[in-house]
């Protein structure tokens, strides 16, 4: 299986993208900025993923915006 990571860089995006890699799936991580081994979207922006260029069999959305402190 294939599977689409959204908010791979986070505790819990990293966490299942260990355990599908592990199973022997593939795993196509987006974060919000590129970095090594990851595609660049935010999810927010529709743009954004309009430009996104991957396939897969899964979407998994994992991706948060956490509030700010007051």
């Amino acid at each position: 299986m294939k599977a689409i990571l959204f908010g791979g860089t986070g505790f819990l995006g990293r966490a299942v993208a260990r355990a599908l890699a592990s199973d022997g799936h593939t795993v196509e991580s987006i974060a919000r900025t590129a970095s090594a081994g990851f595609h660049a979207a935010d999810v927010t922006e529709a743009k954004s993923l309009a430009g996104l260029k991957v396939d897969g069999d899964v979407a998994i959305n994992l991706a948060a915006r956490r509030g700010t402190r007051r």
